[in-house]
């Protein structure tokens, strides 16, 4: 998916439509509240909030094994795993049991509509990915090696943006190492942004974390090639040297795993 920026900050396209979605809810469903039925008032923020628990349990039961070994990451809802059809099923039932009524579960149907219509554009009209071919820069490696992305062409390749100052990607940098190393799938580029070498490596040593390619990036060429928006941003790009998915923010290891499975 892409993103959606706003000044500094920015958006990946779901996250957009899903906030999207909720204003229209509680703005269109208060309006009505007013105008029409005072029963709709309830119903925004506990369908909002049922549509979110219902699409993160779902995810969750999706993936039971990764999650069981680490059941704190259910709560890290900040790396994405949605699963929107039990999304949309808690919040229809939710709906039904808060408003009851069937002249005001009728009304709902406005606000929950406009917002599903609204979303759905907006993933439609947005989402995307870059059609931009792998770069034919050199780059110089952290280990003084030089790698040319584009001779890389005929393998699946996985290309992280990250800079140590980023939070985001300094808490999903030792998870993709791991995968890294143990996926002989595909290859891995670390394509640091405009740090000095330095910085890099001692922000590494200082984490224990080993990477076999970093890439100094230092004018963010790899970011104006694929036109990111925000770090980190994670390319897969398929053996034709096109891009089959990008992931903007942090990564957790369902999604990781899930973005590897469809590169062919």
């Amino acid at each position: 998916m892409g993103a959606v920026a706003f000044g500094p900050f920015v958006f990946p396209v779901e996250y957009f439509a899903a906030i999207l979605a909720a204003i229209l809810v509680l703005s269109i469903a208060w309006y009505m509240a007013e105008k029409v039925d005072a029963r709709l008032h309830p119903m925004p923020a506990r369908v909002i909030c049922a549509f979110v628990i219902g699409a993160r349990l779902g995810h969750v039961v999706a993936h039971w094994p990764s999650f069981a070994a680490e059941p704190s990451r259910i709560l890290s809802l900040w790396q994405g795993g949605f699963y929107w059809p039990t999304g949309v099923a808690a919040a229809i039932i939710v709906n039904l049991v808060v408003l009851r009524h069937p002249r005001a579960i009728a009304w709902s149907a406005i606000p929950l509509g406009s917002a599903a219509i609204a979303a759905a554009m907006a993933i439609y009209f947005l989402a995307g990915v870059p059609s931009a071919p792998l770069p034919g820069d050199a780059f110089e490696t952290a280990d003084g090696r030089v790698v040319v992305p584009q001779s890389l062409k005929g393998r699946k390749l996985v290309i992280n943006l990250w800079a140590s100052w980023c939070p985001p990607g300094r808490n999903e940098l030792p998870m993709m190492a791991e995968f890294a190393h143990a996926d002989h799938t595909a290859e891995f580029l670390f394509a640091d942004q405009g740090e000095e070498i330095t910085a890099i490596q001692s922000f590494l040593k200082g984490r224990g974390i080993v990477l076999d390619t970093v890439l100094l990036d230092k004018y963010g060429s790899m970011a104006q090639n694929y036109q990111i928006r925000g770090l980190p941003t994670t390319l897969f790009i398929n053996t034709d040297g096109t891009v089959q998915s990008v992931n903007v923010g942090e990564l957790s290891k369902e999604n990781l795993g899930n973005a590897l499975a469809e590169l062919k």
